[in-house]
Order: C-alpha cells, then structure tokens, then sequence
C-alpha cells in the first residue's frame, strides 16, 4: 500500500507539476501579450501627444496669420499693384489739375534693384513738370507726398517764372520714384 501511495504522491506531484508548468507558461504569454499591449499603448500615447502638439502649433500659426493677415494689407496698401501704372500716373495727373497745374509727365521707367527684385517688388520712375502758382505747386508737391504710397522725392527744381508771356507761373520738376510690386514674368 506503501507503494500506492506513494505512486498516487509522486502522480500528485507530477500534474501539479504540470498544472504549474501551465500556469507558468500561461503567465509568461499573458505577459508578452500584456507587455505588448502596454508597448502599443505608449506609442498610440506619444502619437496622440505629437498630434496634439501638431494641432496646437497649427492654430499657434493660424493665429499669427490671422494677425499679421491685416498688416501685410497696410504694407500692400502702400505699394502700386504690378499693372498699376497707368492709373498711379492719373491720380497724380487729376491731383495737379485739382490744384490748377498744367502737368506734363516727362518720362516714366520701371527701375530694378536687386534687393528689391528678390522681394517681388521694383521702383516706378517719374519725372514731373508742373507749371502754375507757387502756392498750387506746394500744394501738389505736398499732396503728392502724402499719397498712400512709399513715394520718395528724389530731385525737385522749383524756377521763378523768368518770362511771364510763355509761362503761367512757377516751373516745377520733381523726380520721383513709387515702390511697387513687380509684374509676374512668363
């Protein structure tokens, strides 16, 4: 009886053995798949976190836009559009007539400038002659000046009327260059 016993001990033994076996093995893919699971978790969080920080910074961006949108039209504003010319050139010609002038645009030229040309941009030349009153052609120079435009008055002759039959009143000659934008190239 002695060897039943101990024969139904070491069988005992034996399938706790493999029960533990099993639950030992059981446990380890619980874990791997635990683990892995754990593994994608971390990833799906970071991705998660990287998409949040993408969408912060897009409305961050979205924003600024929004901001800096109305002083790039003030800045635009002050630049002659690229087919522009024509109609800069009559709002100067209707502010000498306003003062009673008689104007005659002596030249007009498109001037690049390297920094400028890598900017979109390029300068409208003009060359005036305004024949009237002192006070009309002050009035026009400081009028022209204050157009909503980058205008820079690069040469002005102001002359005395030397021969009152040929010339209504001062003479006047103002050089002046207008920023623009520059016309898109085909």
């Amino acid at each position: 009886m002695k060897k039943i016993r101990i024969n139904s001990i070491n069988s005992l033994i034996f399938i706790l053995a493999i029960v533990v076996l099993g639950f030992c093995i059981a446990l380890y893919f619980a874990y791997n798949q635990i683990n892995a699971k754990g593994e994608h978790i971390v990833e799906l969080t970071e991705q998660s976190a990287q998409n949040s920080q993408a969408q912060e910074e897009m409305k961050n961006l979205e924003s600024s836009l929004n901001v800096i949108e109305p002083q790039a039209q003030k800045i635009n504003s002050y630049l002659i559009a690229p087919d522009g010319e024509v109609d800069f050139i009559n709002q100067v010609e209707s502010l000498a007539q306003a003062d009673k002038l008689k104007i005659v645009i002596n030249s007009v030229a498109i001037k690049n400038s390297p920094d400028l040309t890598d900017e979109g941009m390029e300068y409208l030349t003009l060359r005036i002659t305004v024949d009237g009153s002192w006070n009309g052609s002050y009035r026009f120079l400081s009028e022209l000046l204050n157009l909503p435009y980058q205008i820079s008055l690069t040469q002005a002759d102001l002359s005395a009327p030397s021969n009152t039959q040929t010339s209504s009143g001062w003479e006047s000659v103002f050089d002046i260059q207008v920023l623009k934008k520059s016309s898109p190239t085909s």
